[in-house]
């Protein structure tokens, strides 16, 4: 029996997807509510300060990113379809994200005292237009001198970095393309194979080490693109070996102890989650019996969750300082979270992706003629 079974749209990518988001609220519910994670956060402490369980999601979302851009642009009939409904689906939802984390959830991040008014006009009077129409440009984090007094301020929308480094890999699925990996599926390897050592070498070696002096407006930081790349190649080789790749339960605990002693050890969690994370990963999302295809029926609310979860926490944090500790943040975080995913999907990306679908089908129909 094969890892991943058809049809390939009967899997459990969108609980997975929305229980990681969960995840990375949960992670930085201890960044939040302490101002770091470091001898703190659950899965440090497991991992001797190695990674937090929010990286740990995030490491995965690449990993089902790989798999399913990869599956859409072999599915689109030219590079440009597939980049148009790439923009259409992750760019719409991030625009609305960025603004509301400066204008809303920022501006609300400012009022304390008695000239609440007054502090809001000094906070847009220095956001620095300029600076963040470059930053939402190029899908990164805005910035503004918000949540003063709390023990991550000026933070407004954090996780948003992240954001960049995802379209960074799309735009180099269309170069995957070009190289014809679909049939030359060892060049897929290679690629990962490639990724995967840098990766490694950045974690036991000297090889392009993280400068913590390191500013652009326009990268957020190259030192990430190994991990991400890593993760998201192994994504696109499970595609590409989709039909090659055996479901076998020994594998998979295998994988799961590997896993388990990698987290334990710390440094070996990079050597073994880009293949053995993944195949757990994959054992689930294609699980024969615990299947939920139908989970989003009522909307895809991981994105949004993602994009808004971090400003709803910082304002939680603010406005009930000490009330707090990570579990409680975390519950109240995620429940208003879920209600702005929610109005995120019906009122931007939904309405985005019915525009995507009615500029392609006509496109399609031309070209049929």
């Amino acid at each position: 029996m094969q890892l991943i079974t058809k049809p390939l749209r009967k899997n459990n990518f969108d609980l997975l997807r929305l229980l990681l988001a969960l995840v990375v609220i949960f992670s930085h519910s201890y960044a939040i509510v302490f101002g770091k994670v470091k001898d703190i956060e659950p899965y440090m402490r497991i991992n001797n300060n190695t990674s937090d369980l929010g990286s740990f999601a995030v490491n995965w979302f690449f990993v089902i990113s790989g798999f399913l851009i990869t599956a859409s642009f072999y599915n689109s009939s030219s590079t440009k379809e597939f980049l148009i409904k790439r923009v259409y689906r992750i760019v719409p939802a991030f625009v609305v994200a960025f603004v509301l984390s400066i204008i809303l959830f920022g501006a609300l991040g400012t009022i304390a005292g008695a000239h609440p008014f007054e502090n809001i006009k000094d906070y847009f009077s220095v956001i620095g237009l300029k600076r963040n129409v470059v930053k939402l440009l190029t899908l990164q984090e805005p910035k503004g001198n918000a949540y003063l007094g709390t023990p991550l301020p000026k933070l407004l929308n954090s996780p948003l970095w992240t954001i960049q480094f995802e379209f960074i890999c799309y735009l180099f699925v269309p170069v995957m393309g070009l190289l014809n990996v679909h049939r030359i599926k060892w060049m897929a390897v290679l690629l990962f194979a490639i990724a995967y050592t840098m990766m490694l070498s950045q974690n036991f070696g000297s090889f392009f080490p993280e400068d913590p002096n390191y500013s652009s407006r326009l990268l957020y930081n190259p030192y990430y693109l190994p991990r991400f790349f890593t993760y998201f190649l192994s994504g696109a080789c499970f595609y590409i070996y989709r039909d090659r790749i055996p479901r076998s339960r020994l594998m998979a605990l295998l994988a799961l102890i590997l896993a388990v002693i990698a987290s334990v050890h710390g440094k070996l969690i990079h050597v073994v989650m880009p293949v053995g994370g993944a195949y757990i990963l994959f054992y689930f999302a294609f699980h024969p019996t615990i299947v939920y295809p139908k989970f989003a029926s009522k909307g895809d609310f991981s994105y949004g969750t993602y994009l808004f979860a971090w400003p709803i926490q910082q304002l939680l944090i603010y406005f009930f300082p000490g009330r707090f500790n990570p579990f409680t943040l975390f519950v109240f975080a995620a429940v208003i979270t879920l209600f702005f995913a929610f109005m995120s999907w019906h009122l931007v990306e939904k309405r985005f992706l019915q525009f995507k679908k009615n500029y392609i089908q006509p496109a399609l129909a031309a070209r049929a003629c």
